[in-house]
């Protein structure tokens, strides 16, 4: 039982790690469309460690908020991806748009 508990923690710990990660690069200016990626991984380890929990019983509050933090820090990367390519596509009709 403690050697699952284990793993759970560890899968917990990581998936907020790399949750957080995510959510602080997301604010960053044209770099942040990659914490997208980050916070799926994220999202993956900590799905797989709620798999475990439930199996094994023990607590999942880490894993959760884990998923939490980088289902944010994605959504945020996600909205600076949208806004990115909206600028782009009509800065792309404005030249060739003639004049």
């Amino acid at each position: 039982m403690e050697n699952k508990s284990n793993i759970v923690t560890s899968l917990g710990i990581a998936g907020l790690v790399l949750g957080i990660i995510a959510l602080i690069v997301s604010f960053i200016p044209c770099f942040g469309i990659y914490a997208f990626y980050i916070g799926i991984l994220s999202i993956i380890i900590s799905v797989i460690g709620i798999v475990f929990a439930v199996k094994k019983k023990v607590g999942k509050g880490l894993l959760i908020a884990a998923i939490i933090i980088s289902l944010v820090g994605s959504s945020i990367a996600y909205w600076q991806y949208t806004k990115i390519a909206s600028i782009a596509n009509d800065l792309q009709q404005e030249i060739q748009t003639p004049q």
